[in-house]
């Protein structure tokens, strides 16, 4: 069975790496992009399971990310992070939390 991707997108690179390292320790494989179109590129290249998206970046806040995810694949888990909260996004997926 293949080990889940999640990918995580912020502009912060110290709070960017912590993320990996803990979601790789809990058994993930962790794509990294540093702005959204970045972000936006590893989506599109690379099955993802989930993303954990920080919404205050520069260039492209994580809201028109988050948007452009949904309208390519509905039923992605998205987790935005607004300084120190985290808000799941609307999950269309029944089994997802927020559905």
């Amino acid at each position: 069975m293949p080990v889940p991707t999640i990918l995580c997108i912020d502009d912060e690179a110290l709070g960017l790496q912590i993320r990996k390292a803990v979601v790789e320790r809990a058994g993930y494989r962790v794509l990294i992009a540093v702005d959204g179109p970045t972000g936006l590129s590893l989506f599109r290249g690379n099955e993802i399971d989930g993303v954990v998206l920080d919404y205050y970046m520069p260039e492209m806040d994580g809201g028109v990310v988050a948007q452009t995810m949904r309208r390519e694949q509905v039923r992605m888990g998205i987790v935005q992070k607004h300084g120190g909260a985290l808000t799941l996004v609307k999950s269309t997926e029944p089994n997802l939390p927020g559905a």
